[in-house]
């Protein structure tokens, strides 16, 4: 179940980095997005001045100046004088429907303008939203790595004490039950029933020996069972001995309680620092922290230019919204100004009794 578990975790870590690679990709695509919306502007930008250059009424001051003093410019004939009023109501109404036109225009211009400042708002949220996805799954990857990393620890430290507990020494092993017993982790069953189970296995391994030992010579016979009886009265005095040193360390532990944390610390700590695996272990999760950082750290600085670079182009737009909102200002004083000077051409005609041919 450990290792299962150790499989997902690591899936996990998997997915998380690939869903901040997504969120960088969704920058990237807002940022070109934005750079479109540039785009778009600089076209805006020059409809504006297309419509400007197109909206410039004719100059017609010298013709209304002229007209508006008949004692200096009335001709001699009268056929000069009929054909200059039509001239100037056609020339009027051409400037008129130009108007409209431009008008027209201007109105398209600015809906294209509020849809544009939509999408920049629209854009601007999801990039906000980007950022905040994208701290979050740094903090989730971070207790991922915390979680997998005590995992990983917990599980080479069962590991190794499962496989070192049978060649250890009986110092070491007196050490870590010294130990466990601070921790208030001494199972006293347990370890009675894994060494009725070594002893047995020993005999068991032993029978083979036993069974052989009717074919072999009587002398040798007798030789091998006087070795196995001195093995077995060495093995019985070192399990007294060691019986009667567990429980001088069962009587110590009240007195020895302070000082044994921090012995039971240090050899913990030189315990763990000798073991291959966790050695092993430790070399892989340093080399995942140094990757995991220089992605992490890559990844803030590449937010960063992002940051900067949609704050250049933020203030950009802003200040080409500021020139078109002038420019719009500039259009909308110069039709005001043409619709004033279209009231004077009219007050003319009213004058010469055209007032009634405006249709």
């Amino acid at each position: 179940m450990s290792r299962k578990s150790q499989k997902n975790r690591i899936r996990n870590i998997d997915a998380t980095a690939d869903a901040t690679e997504l969120l960088f990709e969704a920058v990237t695509g807002n940022s070109e997005l934005l750079l479109q919306l540039v785009a778009e502007f600089s076209d805006l930008r020059q409809v504006l001045d297309s419509a400007v250059q197109a909206d410039t009424p004719p100059n017609l001051a010298d013709s209304v100046l002229a007209d508006s003093n008949p004692a200096d410019s009335e001709p001699a004939d009268s056929e000069p004088a009929d054909s200059d009023p039509a001239d100037l109501a056609t020339t009027l109404d051409l400037e008129t429907s130009g108007q409209v036109e431009t008008s027209g225009q201007l109105e398209l211009i600015e809906c294209e303008f509020e849809s544009l400042r939509q999408r920049i708002e629209e854009l601007e949220s999801q990039n906000e939203e980007l950022e905040c996805d994208n701290s979050e799954l740094r903090r989730q990857n971070e207790e991922l790595a915390s979680k997998v990393a005590d995992a990983n620890v917990q599980r080479s430290i069962k590991s190794a004490n499962s496989l070192r507990s049978e060649s250890l020494s009986w110092e070491e092993r007196k050490q870590l039950i010294f130990r466990q017993m601070e921790e208030d982790s001494f199972d006293a069953e347990a370890f009675i029933t894994n060494t009725i189970q070594k002893h047995l296995t020993e005999e068991e391994s032993a029978e083979p020996l036993d069974e052989s030992a009717a074919t072999l010579d009587p002398i040798s016979y007798v030789d091998e069972l006087n070795q196995e009886l001195d093995r077995l009265n060495r093995d019985l005095a070192r399990r007294e001995r060691e019986i009667r040193e567990l429980n001088h360390l069962l009587e110590q532990r009240p007195e020895q309680s302070q000082e044994g944390m921090a012995i039971g610390a240090a050899a913990i700590a030189s315990m763990v620092d000798s073991d291959e695996l966790i050695q092993e272990e430790r070399y892989r999760l340093q080399e995942l922290q140094v990757e995991w950082e220089e992605k992490f750290r890559q990844t803030e600085i590449e937010a960063s230019l992002e940051r900067a670079k949609l704050s250049r182009e933020r203030q950009e737009l802003i200040k080409r919204t500021a020139e078109l909102e002038e420019q719009l200002e500039h259009m909308r004083h110069d039709i005001r100004q043409a619709e004033q000077a279209d009231g004077h051409s009219r007050k003319w005609l009213a004058k010469l009794g055209l007032a009634g041919n405006d249709n």
